[in-house]
């Protein structure tokens, strides 16, 4: 069942629908600008959340940053998506109006 199984209710949660939500509303060469700044293992979660995803993923993997990110930070409010990418030596904050 879904309640015995944390990976499929992970994947069903309010977080997940969110990030969903917010990437839903960017056109792919924004999502993809992220994406190339994003590293192998959160190009990795970001495929599974849609099939666009996974397929904008794929074309940003010859880019993707060799050390991870340490953690990766998106909100919308309004017609503003703010995606901000926390690394160990920097921060990255993009935002685009829909």
């Amino acid at each position: 069942s879904m309640e015995s199984n944390p990976k499929r209710r992970r994947e069903g949660s309010d977080e997940s629908s969110g990030i969903q939500d917010c990437l839903s509303i960017l056109p792919n060469d924004c999502i993809f600008d992220v994406f190339n700044r994003l590293d192998q293992n959160d190009l990795d979660e970001m495929s599974k959340v849609s099939k666009r995803n996974c397929s904008i993923a794929a074309a940003a993997r010859s880019r993707a940053l060799s050390t991870p990110n340490a953690r990766l930070l998106m909100q919308q409010r309004h017609n503003v998506v703010t995606i901000t990418l926390f690394h160990p030596t920097s921060i990255c904050v993009l935002r685009f109006v829909c």
